[in-house]
C-alpha cells in the first residue's frame, strides 16, 4: 500500500466519526456534502 492509499484508508469512517462527535460545525461544507452524497448512494 502506498501513502496515498494509506491517506485514503478509512476517509470516511474518519469523517463520519468527527460528524457524530462534534457535528456539522466540525466540517468543512465540502466534507458534509460528502457525507450526505455517500449518505444518499448507500441508502
Amino acid at each position: 500500500m502506498t501513502s496515498k492509499e494509506d491517506h485514503k484508508a478509512g476517509h470516511r469512517q474518519r469523517l463520519r466519526t468527527r460528524f457524530m462527535k462534534s457535528g456539522p460545525e466540525a466540517l468543512a461544507d465540502y466534507e458534509l456534502l460528502e457525507l450526505i452524497l455517500l449518505h444518499r448512494l448507500c441508502v
